[in-house]
């Protein structure tokens, strides 16, 4: 499978071996695992996102914030 830029896959184990040949079989560009430092992946999303603000740490590890902030 050809490499495929922006597909990332999230392993909800962090033991889970076969996330990586997975990912690697449909092209993945990353694996993140459970309890993995998310600053990586929030660059990309600020990035994908032409740089406009967004609750990212809130869409990541919590809750929506409320709709009126």
């Amino acid at each position: 499978m050809p490499h495929r830029p922006g597909l990332i896959v999230a392993a909800a184990d962090p033991d889970d071996g076969t996330a990586y040949p997975r990912a690697a079989a449909i092209g993945a560009e990353a694996v993140l695992r459970a309890g993995q430092d998310l600053a990586w992946l929030h660059l990309r999303l600020h990035a994908a996102t032409d740089c406009r603000y967004a609750h990212w740490e809130a869409l990541l590890t919590g809750p929506l914030p409320p709709e009126d902030s």
